[in-house]
């Protein structure tokens, strides 16, 4: 049976009734239809959120309207999808609640009108991401005895090939030049640790510039990182005596600047 909406019906869900000429009751169907004038989304804001955060979520467009079944759709990296249910304030806005996520990574967020719109939802969809911060250094220890110096994260942390490399990525070149260029560098069991070579020059009260850009967290995805250099006091492990490491990134390449709490 092929039907034909009436011409100018305004957009909406119907449910679907039929009469046939030799039958005076009307035949009813469980399905619903939807009359549409096809929607549009311009513009998500904000267009990312940070891991474990509920968020808001507002979709600026054209030609939406207002359905029971009317639900925000997050569209994630493995394949799956997150559905939520939508919150309808005009035919150009609609406002996604989106819970919080424990996974950082880019996906697309769009609209389903009803439960079989999943093809019109991936023509609509719109770039949204979930990121995290990069882990915070929480302490920093240093010892003569071993002569190495341990820096520790709020988070586990993953870096570099977990052997014993040269701290050139780690470390900017006055901090090297402190080091010295033959000091070893590698992640184990989260921290990154620092083996002073003989001859290094580092004194307690110095600093000494991190590059957090080659800190990732463990099981890591779409991570943030400080556009500016913060402060972190570190104690010696034999004598509680403190000097100073500051720590240093690149700026984010992305989209918008998100304000990033100090260590």
């Amino acid at each position: 049976m092929i039907l034909a909406t009436p011409v100018g019906i305004p957009p909406g869900e119907y449910a679907l009734n039929c009469t046939l000429d030799d039958i005076p009751n009307k035949i009813g169907f469980k399905e619903k239809i939807i009359v549409y004038r096809k929607p549009r989304i311009i513009e998500v804001s904000p267009n990312e959120t940070m891991i474990n955060t509920a968020t808001n979520v507002t979709l600026t467009g054209e030609k939406f309207f207002n359905t029971a079944a009317l639900q925000c759709v997050f569209f994630m990296e493995n394949g799956k999808f997150l559905k939520v249910k939508a919150t309808f304030v005009s035919a150009i806005t609609i406002v996604c609640p989106l819970p919080p996520h424990a996974r950082s990574q880019h996906g697309f967020i769009s609209v389903m009108f009803n439960a079989k719109s999943e093809d019109l939802a991936k023509a609509m969809k719109r770039r949204f991401s979930i990121y995290e911060l990069v882990p915070e250094p929480t302490s920093c220890k240093f010892s003569e005895k071993r002569n190495y110096l341990e820096i520790l994260f709020s988070r586990p942390v993953e870096c570099g090939n977990r052997k014993w490399e040269s701290c050139s990525r780690y470390f900017n070149a006055v901090a090297r030049s402190n080091l010295t260029e033959v000091s070893k560098c590698r992640c184990r069991e989260g921290k990154l640790l620092v083996q002073v070579a003989p001859g290094s020059r580092l004194r307690p009260g110095q600093t000494v510039g991190v590059l957090l850009r080659t800190i990732k967290p463990l099981r890591w995805g779409y991570t943030k990182y400080p556009s500016e250099e913060e402060q972190l006091i570190v104690q010696d492990s034999a004598n509680p005596v403190e000097f100073t490491i500051k720590l240093s990134a690149p700026e984010e390449v992305g989209k918008h600047k998100e304000p990033v709490k100090p260590f």
